[in-house]
């Protein structure tokens, strides 16, 4: 998938995170590559950015 295609989405309870918190992401994505193409580039906000869960689908991310 292009970089262009990737679409990410942050669902908060609409308060905005403090200067100490981690923002955290729950990635939906099915492409292994994608993942870990994500992940990498997570990884240099490490600090700031957790992926706290993948999964493959919006289903999966329901059943959560």
């Amino acid at each position: 998938m292009p970089a262009a295609d990737l679409l990410f989405v942050l669902i908060t309870n609409g308060a905005i995170p403090l200067k100490d918190e981690n923002i955290r992401i729950l990635l939906i994505e099915d492409e292994s590559f994608d993942v870990n193409r994500v992940k990498q580039t997570v990884s240099y906000y490490d600090s700031k950015i957790k992926i706290v869960d993948v999964v493959s689908n919006g289903r999966a991310a329901l059943e959560l």
